[in-house]
This record gives C-alpha cells, sequence and structure tokens, in this order.
C-alpha cells in the first residue's frame, strides 16, 4: 500500500483524488494534480532523454542476407 500513514485504504486515497467531485472547476483538478505529485514524487523514476543519451552505448548495425523461403 502506498503510505499507509496518509492512506488506509484505496478509498481514503479515491477520496482525496476524486476528479468527478471537482469535474466543472478546473482550478481545483490542478491543485489536486499538484497535490498527487507532491506526494507521488518520493516514488517515481524520472528519467529524461538527454539523460540516457549520454549513457546508452552507440548503436550497432548488422545486415544478415538470407535467402527466401520457399512458398
Amino acid at each position: 500500500m502506498l503510505m499507509p500513514q496518509l492512506f488506509t485504504s484505496k478509498d481514503d486515497f479515491t477520496e482525496w483524488f476524486d476528479f468527478g467531485k471537482y469535474e466543472a472547476n478546473q482550478e481545483n483538478k490542478m491543485a489536486m494534480v499538484k497535490k498527487m505529485h507532491t506526494i507521488l514524487r518520493p516514488f517515481l523514476l524520472r528519467r529524461t532523454k538527454s539523460d540516457l543519451a549520454t549513457k546508452l552505448p552507440d548503436k550497432i548495425e548488422i545486415n544478415i542476407s538470407v535467402q527466401l523461403s520457399p512458398v
């Protein structure tokens, strides 16, 4: 369970982040998303393309010629 000291059940989590309640008000939705990001940030692994591009080895291209198989 994610953060049992904060959310004792799935229902608690759903109550905090129920987008259906705030469907009409965009400000409330954005506030809820910010709150969710704050809570979930320590649990997410985030990598950007620029981070990965420097760590990946160079691409190797190999061409293999194979005869056609009978139809």
